[in-house]
């Protein structure tokens, strides 16, 4: 009996060493994801029409990284076999932007229906070379993602719309509108919020078209009783740098007065600049002319009219030669004056000359000066000429930049020429004892430059 029992268990102890031989051998060689079991040396499984889940196949792949494993996606509801080339959607949401890339043949999305552009945008981004063919909802219309250009008419559009349509069309190359109703405003702000696209449009500004990127609008001779209705038809043109508004104004009056325009250019001038024109005795000049000499035109100008200068902040030149003119005040307004000539004139005071920074070149003979002391802050000033005029010529030692000085030697001193040349050592003093513009005055090369400017010839005495 001990001799049986004793077989039995060598029996017993040999079979459950099998058993735990064989459980051992079997978890060493085989896998084990959730109620299935692959072997380990698997090189290649097909897991197609099993409804295994994207994380079954995931543990598989992991675990079976040199097993080639073909699968079905499991993706909104139904399944895809891995080589899938084409497919169709309605929505899509981040997740399933990813979830995508297990179907790494895919080459074509068809999502026409899907509204879902930032995921769409997202999935473009991330598979380049797949075509993901959607469309664009927009004003009842569809437009193809790679829409490069958008056109409309005058109809009344919503422009938030619009803005929020077109970040979704990333070949969007133009926007054109023709006659656009909505606000200046509101086009302005689409230019500025898709700064990569050409916006323009074409708007009739007082019957005449004009493109979005005009930079001059003449609107000359035009009739109307309001600057605001103006304002806002140039409000449509952001590129504008100058609005001409010459002998324009209501239909009872020839033009907008000098002191409204005036204002109205202030107000403008952080957009645009704007011209008109004003009357000086018969000659009609533009605000932003550059020379005026009233001779040229053989007109003569009195002191009261050419205070209309004071608007024309353009000037380079003017030439008031034997005009009888007693007050220059108008000068302050014009910061970039270079040749100014006021000549056998009864005026006395000067004060204004001192705001002009830029003056180079200036004739003030024959007149009734007797201060030259503002002369001083002219510090661009190459060539003086205050011959027949009376003001104490040592005021001017300071002046070392000067490089040609015509002043009268009759109330000089030899000692006073001596001290003034000594002062002014790179500056050619003339004395002058009668000819006040000869002897060279008119052989300097800012006069020639001058009449140059003016469109005259040269004068030689």
């Amino acid at each position: 009996m001990k001799k049986w029992i004793a077989l039995i268990l060598v029996a017993v102890l040999l079979i459950t060493g099998g058993i735990l031989g064989y459980n051992a051998w079997y978890k060493n060689t085989h896998i084990f994801v959730e109620d299935a079991v692959y072997e380990k040396d698997l090189t290649s499984l097909d897991l197609r029409g099993t409804g295994v889940s994207l994380a079954h196949y995931e543990s598989v792949r992991q675990q079976l990284p040199d097993c080639d494993i073909r699968y079905d996606l499991p993706f909104q509801g139904n399944f895809y076999p891995d080589d899938t080339t084409e497919l169709t959607i309605t929505t899509l949401t981040d997740e399933e932007v990813a979830i995508l890339d297990y179907l790494p043949g895919l080459t074509t999305v068809h999502a026409e229906g899907c509204r879902d552009y930032a995921q769409l945008r997202a999935l473009q981004a991330r598979r380049p070379d797949c075509d993901v063919s959607y469309t664009v909802s927009l004003y009842g219309k569809e437009y193809a993602q790679d829409t490069t250009a958008l056109s409309f008419g005058s109809e009344k559009l919503d422009m938030q719309e619009l803005t929020a349509a077109v970040s979704n069309l990333p070949e969007l190359k133009t926007i054109h509108f023709d006659q656009p109703v909505v606000a200046a405003a509101e086009l302005t702000a689409l230019m500025e919020a898709v700064p990569e696209i050409s916006v323009t449009w074409e708007k009739d500004v007082f019957g005449t078209a004009y493109a979005s990127d005009v930079t001059e609008i003449d609107l000359t001779g035009l009739r109307t009783d309001s600057l605001e209705e103006i304002e806002a038809a140039a409000a449509y043109f952001p590129a504008l740098e100058k609005l001409i508004l010459c002998e324009a104004g209501p239909e009872d009056k020839a033009w907008f007065d000098n002191e409204t325009m005036a204002a109205f250019r202030e107000k403008m001038r952080p957009e645009y600049k704007v011209v008109w024109t004003v009357r000086i005795n018969n000659l009609k000049v533009r605000t932003d002319d550059t020379y005026f000499m009233p001779a040229k035109y053989h007109e003569v100008v009195t002191n009261y009219q050419v205070q209309n200068l004071k608007y024309c902040e353009d000037m380079i030149c003017v030439d008031l030669g034997h005009m009888a003119i007693q007050n220059i005040e108008f000068v302050e307004y014009m910061p970039h004056l270079k040749y100014f000539i006021v000549v056998d004139a009864p005026f006395m005071y000067i004060d204004s000359i001192s705001t002009c920074k830029e003056l180079i070149y200036l004739e003030f003979f024959w007149t009734w000066i007797n201060d030259f002391t503002p002369l001083l802050e002219c510090t661009a000033l190459e060539d003086l000429n205050l011959a027949r005029t009376n003001g104490d010529p040592m005021v001017l030692k300071e002046m070392t930049w000067l490089k040609n000085l015509w002043i009268d030697g009759t109330d000089l001193t030899d000692a006073e020429k001596v001290e003034l040349e000594a002062a002014l050592p790179n500056t050619y003093i003339k004395y002058c004892y009668g000819l006040m513009a000869g002897n060279g005055w008119r052989d300097l090369q800012n006069y020639f430059d001058m009449r140059d400017l003016l469109g005259m010839p040269y004068n030689t005495w």
